[in-house]
């Protein structure tokens, strides 16, 4: 059997991240996003420890933002495998980008909520805190 790692980059800029028994990773992410503009938030991917691709992962609105719109969009993503998976490179497989378009008449403070999960049973808990400029 092959391990698999997966990475979510909508963490990338976290604040903090807290591992529970249960298998759920729960991480706060901060972003600045302008009104009316479309803001990467973050990609979604899953490798096999052979450093192939494995699956796309399940990603899922669970929170929505009230001020804006969230898009979810399987294409091709940029895998950047880190401890024992860095020997993969960063690689292109398929995935999960998440945008954030914030409406255009909308500036201030803006939360929402992101689900990934995996295969091999891990869940990644996203709550995306966006700061929205004029």
């Amino acid at each position: 059997m092959l391990k698999i790692v997966s990475g979510t980059v909508f963490g990338l800029l976290l604040s903090s991240c807290i591992a529970r028994a249960d298998g759920i990773h729960r991480y706060d992410v901060m972003k600045t996003a302008v009104s009316g503009e479309r803001t990467f938030i973050g990609t979604s991917w899953k490798l096999k420890s052979d450093c192939s691709f494995d699956v796309v992962p399940s990603v899922t609105i669970i929170d929505p933002p009230q001020h804006g719109r969230v898009e979810l969009i399987q294409q091709k993503v940029a895998a950047h495998p880190s401890g024992e998976y860095a020997r993969c490179g960063t690689r292109q497989v398929q995935g999960i980008t998440a945008y954030y378009t914030p409406r255009s008449d909308f500036v201030g403070r803006e939360t929402f909520s992101l689900r990934t999960s995996f295969k091999n049973g891990t869940m990644n808990l996203d709550t995306i805190h966006v700061n929205v400029l004029n």
